[in-house]
């Protein structure tokens, strides 16, 4: 298997706000880059600020660890529990994948209200929230006359009139036209573009558009993600202090054993 060499942080980023100081911040033990052995390192890249870990890995082995470079953060997905076709309707499930043993991303307090409140923005009821997951109602009528599908607040929103031209439970599809003022009418287009509806008519105060129940529950499902996930931790795995100490000790630079390396590694999620 082919040598790589691994350059590890031998100290710590900080920010004096605690959540951007994890978040945002390098911590010791974190991977800062990964190369084919032999590899001239820079003046700096070694002690104090840096060690390196001597590993034989191969491609795969090297994806996953480039895996294990990426941000401990939110990873919502979602299930359909429910649906009514002739009125749109969709009772939904969102939870959390990446759930921590210890509680921290779980969703609870000031998480949880942002949830809700975003849920609500986009139409959405009947929101229950429960541990590590939310369940609620999302109807594509109530999506498309909310202040979140069209990114603007209550007030921008009830200047805005919609009609629903037809809807059809086989396809899914809704035909809508919205009226508005004048200085609206840029948003108006880019925002069903964006949430994967099709223009079929504009003029200076009016739109006719269809959109597809589906495509709207992507769409809204990668808004949350977008949105409502968040970073907890800069990267998500780091080398364990123990182990840190030892390549220390042994000049800042040590060979391990894929096992050995696995095991020196640290789970912040854990």
């Amino acid at each position: 298997m082919p040598l790589k060499e691994i350059l590890i942080r031998n100290f710590d980023s900080t920010n004096p706000d605690p959540v951007l100081d994890l978040s945002g911040c390098r911590k010791r033990g974190m991977v800062d880059a990964i190369f084919d052995s032999p590899h001239e390192w820079g003046s700096q890249e070694g002690l104090p600020k840096f060690v390196v870990i001597k590993c034989d890995l191969t491609d795969a082995d090297l994806a996953t660890y480039e895996g294990f470079r990426m941000p401990w953060r939110d990873n919502f997905d979602y299930e359909i529990m429910a649906t009514n076709p002739a009125q749109g309707r969709y009772s939904i499930r969102i939870f959390e994948l990446n759930v921590s043993p210890g509680g921290a991303n779980s969703i609870i307090g000031a998480k949880a209200a942002f949830i809700e409140g975003y849920l609500t923005r986009w139409g959405c009821t009947s929101i229950v929230v429960g541990t590590n997951q939310v369940s609620f109602n999302i109807a594509l009528w109530d999506a498309v006359r909310s202040v979140e599908f069209w990114d603007v607040d209550a007030t921008t929103l009830s200047n805005i009139s919609f009609v629903l031209n037809s809807y059809s439970s086989q396809t899914g599809i809704a035909n809508i036209t919205a009226t508005y003022p004048l200085s609206f009418q840029l948003q108006v287009s880019r925002k069903i573009v964006e949430r994967g509806g099709t223009i079929i008519s504009s003029g200076s105060t009016s739109t006719q558009f269809t959109i597809e129940r589906s495509i709207l529950l992507q769409k809204f499902s990668d808004d949350i993600k977008r949105k409502a996930q968040k970073i907890y931790m800069y990267q998500r795995f780091r080398v364990n202090s123990t182990q840190m100490d030892l390549i220390v000790a042994c000049g800042g630079f040590i060979e391990l054993t894929k096992a050995q390396l696995v095991s020196a590694l640290l789970d912040s999620m854990a």
